[in-house]
């Protein structure tokens, strides 16, 4: 029952030879959050990251506002009614594992599939970050009180711009992946395979 829960993360799993996939998901958004965390590190400790005010509080407004964008974008795909977004992706087209009659499978994806496992993902993980940014916000003051209490300072800090670079390589992720993604819809699905 698990992994029909799991299974908008199935996004990555998407295998492709160019190693697109790669760089897309992980890559680029842990570049950028360790360049935000480098930059803001420098600028600490005037860096209001946690409290009212801050920098999660201005994601977190942000953040919320995308799951609505991400599903009406998923019902499009699904329901549009293109016969170009059934055809395989051009050249070698990725494959991603699904789960077919009870066993996994590994497919060639279609335009439609793709974009559907994509914005899937991104369904999910703006739904995880919002409530990660809720919760994060809200309990960021009180579990560092009681840590600064304790007389732990490595661990205040290490949990400090740890939480900080986990959110924000999820939010660069999440970014990343939509713009790929508003990248396909807008001008390659649209441009001629041959």
């Amino acid at each position: 029952m698990l992994r029909y829960l799991f299974r908008p993360f199935a996004y990555l799993g998407i295998q492709h030879p160019s190693g697109t996939m790669r760089w897309l998901n992980w890559w680029i958004p842990l570049i950028l959050a360790a360049g935000s965390i480098a930059f803001l590190y420098k600028l600490a400790p005037s860096v209001n990251l946690y409290a009212a005010d801050g920098l999660m509080l201005k994601l977190l407004g942000f953040v919320q506002s995308l799951p609505g964008f991400y599903v009406a974008a998923l019902a499009a795909l699904a329901t549009f009614n293109q016969p170009g977004l059934d055809v395989l992706m051009p050249g070698k087209p990725p494959v991603a594992r699904i789960i077919y009659n009870g066993s996994p499978v590994s497919t060639e994806l279609t335009r439609r599939r793709f974009l559907c496992l994509m914005f899937s993902y991104l369904t999910a993980i703006s739904f995880l970050l919002t409530l990660a940014l809720v919760a994060t916000t809200s309990l960021a003051k009180p579990l560092l009180e009681c840590l600064a209490r304790m007389d732990v300072p490595y661990v205040v800090g290490t949990l400090r711009w740890g939480a900080c670079l986990i959110l924000l390589a999820a939010l660069f992720q999440m970014l990343s992946v939509t713009f790929y993604g508003l990248f396909y819809i807008g001008e390659r699905m649209h441009t001629p395979d041959t």
